[in-house]
């Protein structure tokens, strides 16, 4: 499940050519088409009470099944040069990303490699003004939201109530932040049921890169549309600062989440960095010699 976008590749990685307003509209979209196919198939296919009898029973009579039921909302990657070059890497992972109903450009090296490579349409779609404007029209048309990450429950509730007050029409229907480790079976299937239940158009995951995008695509048949923010909940909840616009606008965003994070993010940096500006450079020079580097 893919939108109607046109896509640029870049490295391994096809980023959907587009802008803030037009992916927030194609979500948005999405989540409806989903909702509407949800209340249809309840019509056509009541729920009695003898299917709930057990976590398991409500998995199975819930499965989407591609002759009856609605297959799942879909996710939404925001990527980076950390995610391309995971999927360079990982041909599993790539793969997943193909998966995705779109994949964005976060960050600003990929906004201008867009446009390098002929792609001018496109722009930077930060996580953070995604997850700002989905908010704002999720209050406006009563969508149903929930949220999956996040360090521990303090940071939800913080968000919770900031963005509530901000906007006080908001349904937030849903809300969770697993432990540092793999959730047990009976965990993640009580956890499906909760977001079933919760019949949610939205479903904001905050888990980091790859780690969220593993768990969407592990993940298929919820309705919602998940939308993996990364650090976006940390942003909003006021535990860490976003860099000044004018290093945003010169693409220096990364420096200051360096300083800020120099243990945890030197490491990814040394390491991804130079090799992404060299395979660029390497399909740049390629493109300027008219060469497909698909």
């Amino acid at each position: 499940m893919k939108a109607a976008f046109r896509q640029c590749r870049i490295l391994k990685t096809d980023i959907e050519e587009t802008t803030l307003a037009l992916a927030c509209q194609a979500i948005v979209d999405q989540a409806l088409a989903q909702r509407a196919c949800a209340a249809s198939n309840l019509t056509s296919h009541p729920v009695t009470a003898n299917m709930a009898d057990s976590i398991s029973e409500f998995l199975v009579s819930t499965a989407r099944k591609a002759d009856s039921l609605p297959s799942g909302g879909g996710f939404v990657c925001l990527a980076n040069v950390h995610m391309l070059m995971e999927a360079y890497d990982s041909k599993q992972f790539n793969e997943l990303l193909s998966r995705a109903f779109m994949v964005l450009a976060d960050g600003k090296p990929l906004a201008v490699g867009q446009k390098l490579l002929g792609f001018s349409h496109g722009e930077q779609i930060r996580g953070y003004s995604l997850f700002q404007a989905l908010i704002a029209v999720a209050a406006e048309q009563g969508l149903r939201v929930g949220f999956y990450g996040g360090q521990d429950d303090t940071v939800l509730r913080t968000i919770i109530t900031g963005i509530t007050a901000a906007h006080p029409k908001l349904q937030v229907c849903y809300q969770y932040a697993p432990p540092y480790r793999p959730l047990t079976a009976g965990e993640d299937f009580e956890q499906q049921k909760r977001i079933a239940d919760a019949h949610l158009d939205l479903l904001f995951v905050g888990l980091g890169c790859p780690k969220q995008e593993l768990w969407m695509d592990q993940h298929p048949d919820i309705t919602a549309v998940q939308i993996g923010v990364g650090a976006v909940f940390d942003f909003v909840a006021g535990h860490k600062s976003q860099a000044p616009v004018w290093m945003q606008d010169w693409g220096l965003e990364w420096l200051f989440r360096w300083w800020q994070e120099p243990k945890r993010l030197t490491g990814r940096y040394l390491r991804h960095n130079p090799r992404f500006i060299f395979y660029f450079i390497s399909q740049w020079f390629q493109h300027k010699m008219g060469k497909s580097t698909r």
